[in-house]
């Protein structure tokens, strides 16, 4: 994932995106944002686990949200990807390269 690197959010902020929402992972490549990732150790993931992705896709529309999970199979959920793990990083490689 050569050029890839996590954001860092500014000083004091600790990862909001919002008022105060926040989000586990931010990737950037370029100095441009490529996806917004939250991280849930459960195996059921429901919209009241979105609220910092929701606040994020307020002000990034276009940049795309995952959550990654112990979830058997993936899914979508307003707008997010919920994936495996495993299948969460065979997807963000691929992500990376098409926006070179």
């Amino acid at each position: 994932m050569a050029g890839a690197a996590a954001q860092q959010p500014p000083a004091g902020d600790g990862g909001r995106v919002g008022s105060c929402a926040e989000v586990d992972l931010l990737l950037e490549q370029h100095g441009e944002l490529k996806l917004a990732v939250e991280i849930k150790g459960k195996k059921r993931v429901s919209g009241a686990d979105l609220s910092g992705l929701r606040s994020f896709a307020e002000a990034h529309l276009s940049v795309p949200r995952y959550v990654v999970a112990e979830v058997p199979e993936g899914f979508e959920i307003e707008g997010c990807r919920v994936l495996p793990f495993r299948v969460w990083l065979s997807e963000i490689g691929s992500v990376l390269r098409r926006s070179r």
